[in-house]
């Protein structure tokens, strides 16, 4: 009877061993997986911040040029309007 027990205990025991291990496998899978979403979201947030200063550089180089294009539009605009004022003197229109 002991012996029949005894069986009995060490057959659930290796059972629950087994369901154990299956269990630990499943969640080291799960863990890997884990990990290599992380790493996935890690690198994309990586190339984001890459991309947002590509793109904070160019949109500061357009700014640039705006305001060199500004300038040279505020110089030509000056330059019109003083050779009109000189042509008027000039001519006495």
């Amino acid at each position: 009877m002991w012996e029949q027990r005894a069986g009995t205990i060490i057959g659930k025991l290796s059972d629950d061993n087994k369901d154990l291990r299956k269990t630990v496998d499943r969640l080291e899978k799960e863990w890997r997986d884990l990990l290599r979403t992380l790493a996935a979201f890690e690198e994309e947030r990586r190339l984001n911040l890459i991309l947002d200063k590509e793109r904070y550089d160019e949109v500061l180089e357009a700014a640039k040029a705006s305001s060199s294009a500004k300038r040279k539009v505020i110089w030509f605009l000056s330059a019109s309007l003083v050779a009109t004022t000189v042509l008027v003197r000039v001519t006495g229109m």
